[in-house]
């Protein structure tokens, strides 16, 4: 059962000249529509539930810098995109909310976002087209076509930089119509990082696809996609270097019995352009019960490197952990991974390769057999989390330690981050 996350929004105090819209029953505006209309650069925009609980087929398309979308109540406000065609034609927007060129700085906070659609089935919760330092915060997004989309100009290195989404819900999202083809979140652009969120249940693509130079996760819950948990591919924002991933303290799991594609992550290409990067897994929990890769490598200018993750198996006997080009180029340390896996054609070290005399051994969980990941102490032999490298979006080296330790409340009415004990853990 998916957690609850439930927020009270929390309005910053504006700058003397920045101006508050209210949005709602007996409000400043009865729609957001026309609050950014009115709004200038920097104002906020208050939306409180309206007299129906909902708001009907909004259409918001921002093209003004700063301007912040705020909900105002204890949980997300709702915007319902039923019934209608959100077909990116003239000024109607692919998406509930769409961030144009000039719409740099945007915040869309504590709202509710579902059921946005359109006849190329790609209408969205939100798009981010072309615009950069868009923050999407607490919203819940679901039932749409596409949850979040974003991507850049095709011509400039800086465009669509610094996305950020955190602690969101993002689920559900998909066409049936269009199988395959539709994801939670479909990334482009420069650099975009993902943090504090549970993304899960894709209708019919993967939870996570990006196209983007640089992305980096930290910190969510990836489970129970469609097909891949992860799809990270090619564009022209790639070919440049250090087109990186960072993935650092996530809980990633592969839903039982499913009919899609059963690869985890898949770091490389799917087009024509080249994928210049490296694939960094640093503190993660990885969970899968298939044969099928973890990774699987499809750019011969891709690299991978795993650094103190548990990566468990407990139903296979020779799953596969790597397959693809280069596997010379995949190294790692310091990581617990099921009895199995072979780590032939690699260079992780075997000396720290940690796993049970079983199969079915596991280095601490809770509760395996209930799909209760969450670490409970240190597993026999496996030494102290390190400190581990990577390289952001410009080359430069940062360094990974574990924060937090992803926990889902048994009560289902939260969500917690603790202090890790090593890689992560989830309570599902």
């Amino acid at each position: 059962m998916r957690p609850l996350l439930v927020w009270v929004a929390f309005l910053s105090v504006a700058t003397a000249s920045a101006a508050t819209l209210t949005v709602g029953t007996g409000r400043m505006y009865a729609r957001i529509e026309d609050a950014n209309a009115a709004a200038s650069p920097g104002d906020t925009i208050a939306v409180y539930r309206t007299a129906g609980d909902l708001y009907v087929r909004p259409m918001i398309l921002v093209t003004k810098a700063n301007l912040r979308f705020v909900g105002m109540e204890a949980a997300p406000v709702v915007l319902d995109g039923t019934g209608g065609n959100y077909s990116g034609a003239g000024s109607v927007p692919r998406a509930i909310f769409q961030a144009n060129p000039g719409a740099s700085g945007l915040v869309i906070e504590n709202l509710e976002l579902r059921n946005a659609r359109n006849t190329s089935f790609n209408g969205a919760g939100v798009r981010i087209n072309q615009a950069s330092s868009v923050t999407v915060r607490r919203c819940l997004i679901h039932s749409n076509d596409m949850g979040i989309m974003s991507n850049g100009d095709g011509a400039t290195p800086t465009s669509a930089s610094n996305q950020l989404i955190e602690y969101c819900q993002i689920y559900s999202n998909g066409n049936a119509s269009n199988p395959g083809f539709n994801h939670n979140l479909y990334l482009g652009g420069t650099s975009a990082t993902v943090q504090f969120c549970a993304i899960h249940s894709s209708t019919t693509g993967h939870n996570f696809k990006s196209r983007a130079h640089f992305n980096l996760l930290r910190y969510n819950h990836v489970y129970d996609s469609a097909n891949r948990e992860l799809d990270l591919v090619d564009d022209w924002d790639t070919t440049r270097p250090h087109s990186h991933t960072v993935l650092l303290g996530n809980v990633i799991v592969k839903k039982l019995d499913m009919s899609g594609n059963r690869t985890v992550i898949h770091f490389g290409q799917d087009g024509g352009a080249a994928h210049n990067g490296t694939l960094f897994l640093i503190h993660n929990t990885i969970v899968t019960t298939y044969v099928s890769p973890i990774v699987q490598v499809s750019s011969t200018q891709a690299r991978v490197d795993f650094v103190n993750n548990v990566i468990y198996n407990g139903v296979q006997s020779a799953p596969t952990l790597v397959s693809g080009h280069s596997l010379g180029t995949v190294s790692g340390n310091h990581n617990w991974i099921s009895r199995g896996y072979s780590l032939a054609g690699t260079s992780i070290s075997p000396a720290t390769r940690y796993q049970g005399g079983t199969v079915a051994a596991h280095p601490g969980f809770a509760n395996a057999s209930l799909g209760d990941y969450f670490l409970l102490q240190t597993a026999a032999g496996y030494p102290a989390a390190p400190t581990a490298k990577y390289f952001d979006g410009d080359g430069t080296s940062r360094s990974g330690t574990p924060q937090f330790q992803y926990h889902a409340v048994a009560s289902g009415l939260g969500i917690e981050w603790r202090k890790p004990c090593l890689g992560a853990g989830v309570k599902r």
